[in-house]
């Protein structure tokens, strides 16, 4: 058990029990036991989210668990990684190292793009002659899956931006 702490939003309490659930192979792909300052909490206790705002979770101490899941396991490829120097003043972003790409995790596992995207666009073609896609969902479809191959593995609200700065607020 890792503990998971939200880090957005600290000068409020958190009101929302949750769970979180994965699409990896640990843990049956949901965490049920979250680590509290005195005993196993079944929930993770988190703030309401708001529609088009950014709400952020930490996983602490995941070191070599981390770069193990890194390593191309699940073709998740390596995690956004950011050198983060605290002092009084607050905090600074000294480096911020980006993790694999769609395309470069399945690249590494010899995936050929086109052969990917011809093979998906056939499969719509199927469910489009099979009524179960209009055409225009299936362009649509197609586009989506297409514009994903340089996107981060890992889900990510709003990427990691390569900037360095000073904070002192919540």
């Amino acid at each position: 058990m890792f503990p998971i702490v939200p880090i957005h939003q600290l000068n409020k309490p958190p009101t929302e029990y949750t769970t979180l659930c994965d699409i990896t192979c640990d843990s049956d792909g949901v965490v049920t036991k979250f680590v509290d300052l005195h005993d196993v909490k079944q929930v993770l206790e988190l703030h309401p989210l708001t529609p088009g705002e950014p709400y952020y979770i930490a996983f602490m101490l995941v070191g070599a668990y981390q770069e193990v899941m890194g390593n191309n396991h699940n073709l998740f490829g390596s995690a956004h990684e950011a050198h983060i120097y605290i002092d009084d003043e607050g905090y600074l972003i000294k480096k911020v190292i980006r993790g694999t790409t769609v395309g470069e995790a399945a690249a590494g596992a010899r995936y050929e793009r086109s052969f990917l995207h011809e093979g998906f666009r056939r499969q719509i073609s199927q469910r489009v002659k099979d009524e179960e896609l209009t055409e225009a969902e299936g362009a649509e479809l197609a586009q989506f899956y297409e514009s994903r191959h340089d996107a981060y593995t890992y889900l990510s609200v709003n990427g990691v931006q390569n900037r360095s700065r000073r904070r002192t607020d919540d």
